[in-house]
């Protein structure tokens, strides 16, 4: 009897707990069915950069007789590079009380009376050309009768969208080699490359329409004046075939050649060498100097150099107690009176100028029989001098080589006053779209690019006019291989590697030239043109100012 008494007991004190539970608000933990679904939407593909573009939170409720809500809770990740967040608006209802944008990270989050309002619209503003994704990593909509429970999660049923920020979309073969970007701006250029020495048959449809795709003769291929979407496509690639060219007082000793040579096979061939003679032999392919490798008389130019038409040059030359001294190549006409060679004595140096052509640069470069030549430009602009150890009989074949640069405009305007001199912004904009890969160069330094701008960048002292140091630093300016980087806005402007009040005082600091706006170098020119926070293209209070709101929002 007693064993029975106990699990009476047992039974009871259960009893009272389940309904305790029953009268208690219950907290649930779990998961809980969704009462909304969300949907990123956008309609747009292509936007001018430099504008602005809508992303839709779309709110659907479960229920199709309530769709209200009073708590929501929303994150969003996009591409800050391409993107900055603009502004937010509701569908008629109140704005939300938490907007915190950081790095690339929206959150949007209410709270409080009822809702009724089935969309938010995110307004962000195009930075930089190309795809930007943006993502709706978290959603949260419920009720306040649920305020008890955790908030209820809404199905994301379109994540994310992207944004072809810039232009228009570019869709290149998929082909190994074959690169570019893939976006242009509407009405510019676009260029792309593959690899040169072959012919894949290059076409093109924009907006569905057929286009012409130029053969630029260097591996790169451009479409004119881009207005819609544009499909590249290539047929299957063959090697291409170029003519080989003889020139020089010694080609009539040229044997063993072929008026034809094709990418990716050795082109081989041979000087028969007089007695008593000095000979250089040099190759150009496509206007650009290719060193054949030489064995005895014999020269093999290696077949993946065979990318445009080939000339060799051979010059033939008694031999004397002089030097003779060859110019070859695209840009030879425009060496001192264009002759194209001159004989000098032995043991002294020689000294050669070139006269330029606007808007062109020059490469030299010099061998004599496979050896590379030293040369140094002198203090005199364009004159350049080969020392007198160089000069030691035969033949040195100099080449020039010339390339058109596009026409680039460059303005010059005061971005900050130093003591007995300004520094002044120099913005510089080509003509036409540069190909893929290349940027503008400040003498040997790569200058930055800015989207706010429009235009590469660099900073000069100077104590002249600006009509003048425009004029100056245009010759400075040159098209060059590689990427320019971009700047960006930090706040960070001392370099510290944090953003304080004292990146506000620099920038006071160096507006009343308190400090001195050091432009020596990539690195401070970097770090001055970062203090422009509002982007009007000077150093003032303002810029102070901007970065003092930064800190206000963090």
């Amino acid at each position: 009897m007693q064993k029975i008494h106990v699990t009476k007991k047992i039974l009871s004190v259960l009893l009272a707990v389940v309904l305790l539970c029953a009268v208690l608000p219950a907290r649930v933990t779990g998961e809980e069915p969704a009462l909304f679904r969300v949907a990123l939407l956008y309609s747009d593909t292509t936007n001018a950069e430099g504008g602005s573009v809508k992303v839709a939170l779309k709110l659907t409720s479960q229920d199709e007789n309530d769709d209200s809500y009073n708590a929501y809770h929303f994150v969003l990740r996009y591409d800050s590079e391409r993107l900055g967040y603009g502004a937010i608006a509701t569908a008629g209802e109140a704005m939300p009380e938490i907007v915190e944008d950081s790095n690339g990270t929206l959150t949007i989050a209410g709270y409080g009376e009822q809702r009724i309002g089935q969309s938010f619209v995110v307004t962000f503003n195009v930075r930089a050309v190309g795809d930007a994704q943006v993502t709706l990593t978290e959603a949260y909509v419920d009720r306040g009768v649920n305020a008890l429970r955790d908030a209820r999660a809404a199905d994301i049923t379109t994540s994310t969208v992207t944004i072809h920020a810039g232009g228009c979309a570019v869709e290149l073969p998929d082909v190994e080699g074959i690169s570019g970007a893939s976006f242009v701006l509407k009405g510019q250029d676009y260029t792309f490359s593959a690899p040169a020495g072959m012919d894949y048959g290059f076409t093109a449809e924009m907006g569905g329409q057929a286009v012409a795709v130029e053969d630029n003769g260097d591996g790169t291929y451009t479409v004119r004046a881009v207005t819609g979407d544009l499909v590249i496509y290539a047929s299957e690639p063959v090697s291409r075939t170029y003519t080989v060219e003889l020139t020089g007082s010694g080609q009539d000793d040229v044997v063993q050649w072929s008026s034809k040579a094709t990418f990716g096979n050795d082109y081989i061939f041979s000087v028969n060498r007089a007695n008593n003679y000095d000979y250089a032999v040099s190759v150009t392919v496509g206007g650009r100097l290719v060193n054949p490798i030489a064995n005895g008389n014999t020269y093999t130019i290696p077949g993946g150099e065979i990318t445009g038409d080939v000339v060799i040059t051979v010059i033939k030359a008694a031999q004397s107690g002089t030097t003779q001294v060859v110019f070859v190549g695209s840009g030879a006409a425009d060496v001192m009176d264009g002759k194209g060679s001159y004989q000098a004595k032995n043991d002294k140096e020689f000294q050669f100028f070139i006269d330029p052509t606007d808007d062109c640069t020059y490469t030299i470069s010099a061998q004599r029989s496979g050896r590379t030549v030293t040369f140094e430009a002198m203090e005199s602009e364009n004159w350049y001098r080969i020392p007198a150890s160089e000069m030691t009989g035969g033949i040195i074949t100099v080449t020039v080589t010339k390339t058109q640069q596009p026409r680039i405009s460059v303005t010059a305007g005061t971005f900050v006053k130093r003591d007995g001199d300004e520094v002044v912004l120099l913005k510089a904009v080509p003509g036409t779209a540069l190909p893929a890969g290349k940027g503008l160069y400040y003498g040997s330094q790569p200058m930055f690019w800015s989207q706010e701008y429009g235009a590469y960048v660099w900073l000069a002292a100077t104590a002249d006019s600006l009509p003048n140091t425009v004029s100056a630093t245009r010759k400075q300016i040159t098209v060059g291989t590689g990427s320019s980087t971009s700047l960006r806005y930090s706040g960070d402007v001392n370099g510290s590697g944090t953003v304080d009040i004292n990146d506000a005082q620099y920038i006071y600091e160096l507006y009343h030239a308190n400090l001195y706006a050091d432009t020596a170098g990539a690195g401070n020119v970097l770090q001055l043109l970062t203090c422009d926070m509002n982007r009007d293209g000077q150093i003032a209070v303002d810029d102070a100012r901007v970065v003092a709101y930064k800190l206000i929002s963090r």
